[in-house]
């Protein structure tokens, strides 16, 4: 692997948008990340795109995904031309890293609404549904929506890409079994049965089902109701808002300037999940005595340009241009387009908005400082680092290191690194910086044990560096190792360094 992906400059998130490049001099180029394609790419590709890898082959599909954070399936989605296991990533083509302000206010993904091979035959069973064949075996008789299982096809992508639950999915397709080892390619799977409400996994970007409930209601105070209304809606209503296809409780509330929990109190039947809200029907957005519409967390981003931007200097390559005042330990950003909400990237991102004023400091809580085109910090390092060459924290710094919360890093040291320098901020708890030791590169063979460090200090490490090329990273209390459980040892100190 190449040096600046892995064993080079380690960061968060390697972006290095073209916003910091002359545009001309990207042409061309290859393996980099750039805010335009400079290769050919496909054109079902997700748009607007706002981070581009231009793949020239040195990388796999899954080394590309991992080391630029981006989730495989809003990878997978953004690029319908990769298949589930990344076997046709093309050396030579631009693939998109980051659709995701394509999506804010909207579901949080996009959904295929039907298989697109045509099926060689169809039947008609009793139940009227034209049900295309073969089927899966076991397969329920009362199933409405029918996808081709191909080749690589795995359960958990389909009911990822159908916006159902992996339970549902086993339920309609029984034989298939929890390890999804009878799946059988070349045959339709079920992904929806006649009057289920299909859902995202995410509650709050749940979207509407295009079928009409089979009852309505009509509310009896006098009030002047449009029908059809969601089923079970409030009797006292006297606003209302037309559910379309696509729509999300999130983009209701936050049009509406309402909150999740009225919405869901007038509108019991959508649930504080939203799982239950349909389309082509009204749904209740105010009631008689009801609360004042929510004023400033709804403000919407300027459209005009910010006159300054950061840029951090702790080694985290970031997308340009940021947001003023945006922290400097970010490690995951999200692009602001015009007409974004506050409400809408923190319910997006799934972070409190305390949080998000927190790493932003000049949108504040009250979201009057939201700039467009420029990207806001939705994610902060459990803790980072720089590895120096001697002990004491002195010498070259040999490389930056950033650890996202929940996540480990296998750090080869190379035989280049007697100390770590300890970044003050960060989510970890002083003295739950792990480090693991390693015999060899990649964090492979023997084993010799834990240490633990605080943030904001130097760490030297054992045995000077001198008997080991590895260290895994991680955030983790000392009592909930194994080695302090009593449940594992570690290896003996070599007598011979290995530096």
């Amino acid at each position: 692997m190449r040096q600046n992906w892995a064993t080079g400059a380690v960061v968060g998130l390697a972006i290095a948008l073209a916003a910091a490049e002359d545009a001309s001099s990207a042409e061309g180029r290859w393996g980099t990340l750039t805010s335009s394609p400079s290769m050919p790419f496909d054109p079902k590709t997700k748009q607007p795109c706002a981070l581009w890898y231009n793949n020239d082959g040195d990388e796999s599909c899954a080394d590309v995904v991992s080391e630029t954070w981006t989730d495989m399936v809003d990878f997978l989605r953004w690029n319908p031309s990769i298949d589930g296991v990344c076997e046709n990533f093309k050396k030579g083509q631009s693939y998109c890293l980051d659709a995701r302000a394509a999506e804010v206010g909207t579901s949080s993904s996009e959904r295929p609404t039907s298989t697109t091979t045509k099926p060689a035959t169809t039947t008609q069973p009793d139940n009227g549904i034209m049900t295309p064949s073969p089927t899966q075996p076991g397969m329920v008789a009362n199933c409405g929506k029918f996808t081709l299982v191909r080749r690589y096809d795995k359960c958990e992508y389909i009911a990822q890409n159908f916006g159902i639950s992996l339970q549902d999915f086993l339920a309609w397709n029984p034989k298939v079994g929890k390890d999804c080892a009878g799946l059988e390619t070349e045959k339709y799977a079920c992904v929806s049965v006649s009057s289920h409400v299909t859902s995202t996994a995410t509650s709050s970007t749940t979207t509407a089902s295009t079928t009409e409930p089979a009852t309505t209601t009509t509310a009896g105070n006098g009030i002047e109701t449009p029908q059809p209304t969601q089923p079970g809606m409030v009797t006292d209503c006297n606003k209302f808002y037309r559910v379309s296809k696509g729509d999300t409780c999130d983009k209701i509330t936050s049009s509406s300037r309402i909150s999740p929990s009225d919405f869901a109190r007038w509108n019991p039947n959508v649930g504080d999940k939203c799982t239950g809200l349909w389309a082509d029907t009204y749904a209740c957005v105010g009631v008689v005595g009801g609360p004042p519409p929510i004023p400033s967390s709804t403000t919407t981003t300027t459209t005009t340009a910010a006159p300054t931007w950061t840029m951090p200097s702790n080694g985290i390559a970031t997308p340009q241009p940021t947001q003023p005042g945006m922290v400097g330990n970010c490690v995951k950003f999200h692009y602001i387009s015009k007409g974004n909400t506050c409400d809408q990237i923190t319910s997006y991102q799934q972070i409190s908005q305390r949080d998000f004023a927190r790493w932003n400091p000049n949108i504040g809580e009250s979201c009057t400082g939201m700039w467009a085109d420029a990207y806001a910090c939705v994610g902060i390092a459990a803790f980072s680092l720089k590895t120096k060459y001697h002990g004491g924290c002195t010498g070259d710094v040999y490389n930056n290191v950033v650890v996202k919360p929940g996540e480990g890093y296998c750090m080869n040291t190379d035989c280049q690194v007697g100390s770590l320098d300890i970044d003050a901020d960060g989510l970890c708890p002083d003295g739950e910086v792990q480090l693991s030791y390693w015999e060899q590169p990649g964090c492979v063979g023997q084993w010799y044990g834990y240490g633990y460090a605080d943030k904001g200090a130097c760490r030297g490490l054992w045995t000077n560096g001198d008997k080991f090329k590895a260290i895994h990273l991680r955030c983790a209390r000392k009592e909930d190792d194994c080695v302090s459980k009593g449940s594992c040892t570690c290896d003996f100190e070599p007598q011979n360094k290995v530096c």
